[in-house]
């Protein structure tokens, strides 16, 4: 999986934290927390020679970040010849 290389080779890199003195710094803290615990949360399955992440089937169980995360790291690294992120996202803006 590109973004486990990418993660695994340390290229791919986040805050180990905030310093809590100001209304920003706590709410930028909350998300670092989301997003680490995402990460380590997420189950990684072979399905069909294919590898699919997704968030365990419990309440308040996400993906956002490792999804979001993953589909930038692809997107820097592999070119888009079918135009299949420029197409969803023209979609989205109609």
């Amino acid at each position: 999986m590109l973004y486990q290389k990418e993660l695994d080779g340390g290229r791919v890199h986040f805050p180990k934290g905030f310093l809590a003195d100001t209304d920003e710094n706590k709410q930028q803290a909350l998300y670092l927390a989301r997003f680490i615990e995402q990460h380590r949360d997420a189950i990684r399955e072979n399905k069909k020679g294919m590898i699919q992440v997704h968030a365990p089937e419990k309440a308040d169980y996400h993906d956002d970040y490792v999804t979001s995360a993953a589909f930038c790291v692809n997107a820097c690294l592999r070119p888009d010849p079918a135009g299949l992120f420029t197409s969803a996202a023209a979609r989205r803006q109609q």
